[in-house]
């Protein structure tokens, strides 16, 4: 077994009984096969959880976004995505990235524990793992503090111009960051496009950047955020980021911050 954060705590033994307990955690049991029924017991009987099942990729990406779980553990071999796809999907999303992710296979090869790990899984353990020690494995990821996104971020409603290919589309940003921000837009590009974008800080000349998407949500998908796509700054004019930083940082000094992306 490994396991893949940046936490201050892994090293610490982690017991069993009430010192050790999380309580009224969501734990998400993405998978179909039989083993995961013996979890599902073995978790329901620790009384420290609730369970949440889906026996596809496609059924648990729709209760992950619904219910937001605490931890997700997810079937290598699913019947329907490729696993990897799924906790790709979960990480591009801003309401599921930050979900810890435990995947259980068969196959623990470094190969494979790798590609788990490039999409952001945080550990990779064997389909048939002694349930006690999987709960030690819980309870550890679920008290270590997982670190993504760094850069604040604002709600702020700019105008953006964007070009792709040979196309072009408008929108207004739902919130920004020196990093990105997300483009509210009714026919967001595909994920990976890359882009122009135009838009200007309030008493700021036009700026112009490259961006790439990193995210979309489709129009008639069911999903807090409108349509539209949360895109990365490739490159921007020299003074551009730290203008923007400043820019946030003042919005950020006089309201609530903005749920990131």
């Amino acid at each position: 077994m490994a396991l893949h954060r940046t936490p201050s705590n892994l090293g610490a033994t982690v017991k069993a009984g009430q010192q050790g307990k999380v309580l009224a955690r969501k734990i998400l049991l993405m998978g179909d096969k039989p083993t995961f029924a013996a979890l599902r017991q073995s978790l329901l009987r620790s009384g420290e959880s609730k369970v949440l099942v889906a026996a596809s990729g496609g059924e648990g990406l729709r209760v992950a976004l619904t219910t937001l779980p605490d931890a997700i553990l997810l079937d290598a071999d699913l019947p329907d995505l490729d696993a990897l796809e799924v906790c790709r999907r979960l990480r591009s999303d801003p309401l599921t990235e930050a979900i810890p992710v435990i995947v259980l296979t068969g196959n623990t090869t470094p190969a494979l524990n790798q590609k788990a790990y490039d999409t952001h899984a945080v550990a990779c353990v064997p389909m048939g793992i002694d349930p006690a020690r999987l709960l030690n494995v819980i309870r550890m990821i679920l008290s270590t503090p997982l670190t993504r996104r760094t850069a604040p971020r604002a709600s702020v409603a700019l105008g953006v111009d964007y070009l792709y290919a040979d196309r072009t589309g408008t929108g207004k940003t739902l919130n920004l960051s020196h990093d990105g921000m997300f483009i509210v837009t009714p026919n967001p590009p595909e994920v990976d496009t890359h882009l122009i974008l135009h838009f200007a800080l309030p008493d700021s000349e036009p700026l112009e950047a490259t961006a790439r998407v990193v995210w979309i949500r489709p129009p008639g998908e069911d999903h807090p955020y409108p349509p539209g796509m949360a895109v990365q700054f490739q490159q921007l004019p020299p003074d551009a980021r730290p203008a923007i930083a400043a820019f946030v940082t003042s919005l950020l000094a006089t309201s609530t911050p903005s749920q990131e992306t």
